[in-house]
């Protein structure tokens, strides 16, 4: 399957995949996905979750139950995947930070998880760039928050 959908627009989704669709949508556009991991987490109220990957396009998103299952998360590995018209796979963080603070985001959170994986996260965009050994090796991003508990899901 050809990449089709590369244009990352945060707070809405991947080209024309909208977080809020439910996995029926997104299963007309993209098929089955190659692998889904299940997850339940809490020891009281048991929360459910599921990411669907689709290995030949390196993305991967994420359903939860509270949320209805429907998309609520979006995360990519590949260079062909642009942020306002940018690839950012494989930038170092420096040119990582000049490229998002080139994009208007100004709100800039950062994060050393272990000494080889680094985190880079604009809150009011939604986006988070995960780095190994320096480098972007992912994109994450969600929907935006209208307060903690809110989603503003796209129209």
């Amino acid at each position: 399957m050809a990449i089709t959908q590369t244009s990352i627009i945060p707070g809405t989704g991947l080209g024309t995949i909208k977080f809020g669709f439910s996995r029926e949508q997104v299963k007309s556009l993209l098929g089955e996905p190659d692998e889904v991991d299940e997850e339940v987490e809490g020891h009281i109220r048991k929360e459910k979750s599921e990411a669907w990957h689709y290995d030949d396009l390196e993305l991967s998103l994420g359903f939860e139950e509270s949320d209805g299952w429907r998309l609520g998360s979006l995360s990519v590995t590949s260079d062909e995947y642009l942020l306002h018209g940018k690839a950012l796979i494989g930038l170092n963080r420096l040119e990582a930070i000049r490229a998002l603070n080139g994009m208007g985001m100004d709100d800039l959170e950062y994060d050393n998880l272990d000494p080889d994986q680094d985190m880079i996260a604009s809150e009011s965009t939604g986006i988070i760039l995960w780095l190994d050994e320096g480098r972007v090796s992912e994109i994450q991003w969600s929907p935006l928050l209208v307060d903690d508990y809110t989603i503003e899901w796209p129209a």
